[in-house]
């Protein structure tokens, strides 16, 4: 049950890299990059969106009992995950509760800001 939870929670860490992957072709599309991605597009979001879609898929399987034989192995996942995801919550609402302003991630006029402070950075050399 251990490592069946582990692995989903594993496998939950990496769902949010695909839409920053998203935002950051869109917001900054101009920054040179380590490599390039084939697709552009409608293509990328697809290309984006199927890893996205399998790995939801890989952790309702892992932990919600799709027949009877699976309950007795999967229920004590499926609540211990339940746990520790409120859990997390929790400590993200409580963590949160005096911050001032929210990051709402990389707009086009914050990477705008980070181009020119690094082009000004360059000019500065």
């Amino acid at each position: 049950m251990l490592f069946g939870t582990s692995v989903v929670f594993l496998l939950l860490t990496y769902i949010p890299m695909f839409p920053a992957f998203l935002n950051l072709r869109e917001n900054d599309p101009d920054r040179e990059r380590v490599f390039r991605f084939p697709f552009e597009g409608a293509l990328m979001k697809v290309a984006l969106a199927v890893p996205c879609i399998e790995l939801v898929l890989t952790i309702v399987a892992t932990v919600v009992p799709l027949s009877e034989a699976e309950i007795a192995d999967k229920v004590p996942m499926l609540i211990g995950f339940i746990v520790l995801l409120l859990i997390g919550e929790v400590v993200r609402i409580v963590s949160a509760r005096d911050r001032k302003e929210e990051y709402r991630g990389l707009t086009p006029k914050l990477a705008a800001a980070r181009l020119a402070a690094e082009a000004e950075e360059v000019d500065g050399e």
